[in-house]
């Protein structure tokens, strides 16, 4: 069965394993932080409580002093 999980629920999991990988967490979304990407999306792929399959979204920006 699938369980809908907000962005601050599933940022709390996070911070346990990773402090200082959480930048944000909103309703619907989590900024982390770059270098801790590639281990928090393990995780909450192979986490056996969360088990998330399937990347849906990725977005990232980087603005330049001008």
């Amino acid at each position: 069965m699938t369980t809908a999980l907000s962005g601050s629920k599933i940022a709390k999991q996070i911070a346990k394993k990773f402090p200082d990988a959480v930048i944000e967490s909103g309703a619907d979304s989590l900024l982390l932080k770059g270098e801790s990407l590639l281990a928090v999306a393990e995780y909450l792929n192979t986490d056996p409580g969360l088990d998330f399959d399937y990347l849906n979204y990725v977005v990232a920006t980087d603005y330049y002093d001008y």
